[in-house]
């Protein structure tokens, strides 16, 4: 009678044992042995390491932490969550499984989620070509991970079922079975099956459409020069097909090339004016035409997204941010109101609004409790908490507002203009600030705050507030120092000429500008590619300018 080896440590047991008498370890249920231990346990770190490799081979940003994510989050969890349930499944069933089965399940279910989310491609483009008018942005992101998982657990059960038959002992009938003698195989006719499936679906798509989806799969990968190769052949087959135009622009105007740039935004329009139904491209085109500083028909082109989805939130903040850049603090207000009616929980919108409200001096004690719940939900923000405390500093919590102040100064240093002046006015109020006029005409002159009207404006009134008596370069007219609300600014240097170098062109009361008289700060004038509080510059805003509205995260739809 033939002696039972261990899987685990190899030792010899009586034929009818069901426990090892050296380690103890089941003789009946299989098991891993010392070779499945070292594949199953190493094989994480393996995908980590391909991430990064995959991430380099193309050009990701900062391919490093980029590739960790990918060989962590997607292939290392796949892998640990697929390899290791097929091993809970079979020890709770008592299913016989070799040595290396669990990491063989492990390494099937990782390549057969990408296999599964490839294939959702040319479905969705077969199934759902017009998209999902009818729901919010986020929902149709949900919907389209929803429909890769639609197709992956089905095929993961298939994969799964078969390589646990190929290790289970023969004798019970069912070795003639198709599925049987397709076990030998293991999981591999799954996902050959699902690749070759896929390859067809892409080739029953007509040219345009199987080019603009080889287009959108590129990009997805950073593969620009290959995906706008993909759209020419695409819009040869058909010249009037909107997605198409669409991500043509959406690639061109995300590059460097000013004239590209250009191009991309008029393949936009042209996109919005094909598909005049479609939300996603008019709010695209909004924010497009809101970098190249085209503001009036920025807030054009948001209105009619909102219009055709106004049960999304996401077009409503784009309108209100756009509407910030205009000066229109009002519209802002009533657009961040529609969005937060819509998503009550969303951090970015609390936080717009009550910064909103503060820049407006309205209903300061709410906008104090906006930004306490835009932290809340998103803590250690610098945004979030910079808005917090400028509300607190507005509600006359000076010191807590200074304390929060230096936990972004702590944290991240000097982030923007906008962080810089509240710091600022803070600071000041607080007795800190040696030179605060010094401070705050430096501060004027950067080009973030040429750039944003809202700011400009108050740091404007914090230098007149001073008390500094400011006449203008040709006329001599004096100006009076308006007052920062809440700010309480000492009074400054006496009639000292505030001169900002270089200085902006035909500032109020020269020649130039006829005798309108001077403010504390030249603002009748915008400097070149930058907005007017009135309406939309025709030039793009510089490249350096920080945004208009104190955001924790961008979310572009």
């Amino acid at each position: 009678m033939s002696a039972m080896r261990c899987p685990s440590c190899g030792g010899e047991n009586r034929p009818d044992a069901a426990y090892c008498t050296l380690c103890g370890g089941e003789l009946t249920g299989g098991g891993l042995d010392a070779r499945g231990r070292l594949l199953f346990f190493s094989t994480p770190f393996v995908f980590l390491l391909a991430g990064i490799a995959f991430a380099l081979d193309l050009g990701l940003p900062d391919p490093v932490n980029t590739g960790v994510g990918i060989g962590v989050s997607i292939l290392g969890l796949s892998y640990l969550v697929v390899g290791g349930g097929a091993w809970i499944v079979c020890r709770s069933f008592g299913l016989p499984f070799g040595p290396t089965m669990p990491w063989r399940a492990g390494v099937f279910g990782t390549f057969q989620l990408i296999a599964a989310a490839l294939l959702a491609q040319p479905v969705q483009e077969l199934l759902m070509p017009e998209g999902f008018p009818r729901l919010t942005f986020a929902d149709q992101d949900r919907l389209r991970l929803g429909l890769v998982f639609a197709l992956f657990l089905p095929l993961l059960g298939l994969g799964l079922s078969l390589l646990i038959l190929r290790d289970q002992p023969a004798g019970n009938g069912s070795e003639g079975s198709w599925w049987r003698r397709l076990s030998r195989f293991g999981a591999a006719p799954v996902f050959l099956g699902t690749v070759v499936a896929g390859f067809l679906l892409v080739q029953a798509l007509p040219e345009h459409r199987r080019e603009y989806l080889l287009a959108r799969l590129g990009a997805e990968f950073s593969q620009i020069p290959p995906a706008l190769e993909n759209l020419e052949r695409s819009l040869a087959a058909q010249p009037d097909f909107p997605p198409a135009l669409h991500l043509r622009g959406l690639l061109l105007v995300a590059g460097a090339d000013r004239e590209r740039a250009a191009a991309g935004l008029q393949d936009l329009e042209r996109a919005a004016r094909l598909a005049s139904g479609d939300a996603r491209l008019r709010l695209d085109l909004a924010l497009a035409l809101h970098q190249f500083g085209r503001l009036d028909e920025a807030e054009a082109a948001a209105s009619a997204a909102a219009g055709l989805k106004p049960f999304d939130p996401a077009p409503w903040t784009t309108l209100a941010d756009i509407r910030l850049r205009l000066g229109d603090g009002d519209g802002a207000v009533q657009a961040y109101r529609e969005a937060l009616k819509l998503d009550p929980e969303d951090p970015r919108t609390l936080n717009n609004l009550g910064y909103t409200l503060l820049e407006l001096d309205r209903d300061l004690g709410t906008a104090l409790e906006l930004a306490r719940a835009s932290v809340r939900r998103q803590p250690d923000h610098f945004y979030n908490l910079d808005t917090l405390a400028w509300a607190l500093y507005k509600n006359g919590q000076t010191g807590e507002a200074y304390q929060t102040m230096l936990q972004i100064k702590e944290a991240v240093g000097s982030v923007s203009a906008e962080i810089d002046f509240h710091m600022a006015v803070i600071s000041h109020g607080m007795g800190l600030l040696a030179e605060p006029r010094r401070t705050l005409e430096e501060l004027w002159q950067r080009p973030e705050v040429q750039s944003d009207p809202m700011l400009r404006r108050s740091v404007t009134a914090a230098i007149a507030s001073l008390g500094v008596s400011i006449r203008s370069e040709e006329g001599g007219t004096a100006s009076s120092g308006a007052t920062l609300p809440g700010a309480g600014w000492a009074s400054g240097t006496g009639d000292t000429l505030f001169r900002p170098a270089p200085p902006p062109p035909a500032p109020p009361g020269s020649a130039a500008a006829g005798a309108a008289p001077a403010e504390a700060v030249p603002t009748g004038s915008s400097p070149a590619g930058s907005p007017d509080p009135g309406g939309g510059s025709t030039t793009p805003p510089p490249s350096d300018a920080s945004p208009t509205f104190n955001i924790p995260e961008e979310k572009n739809p």
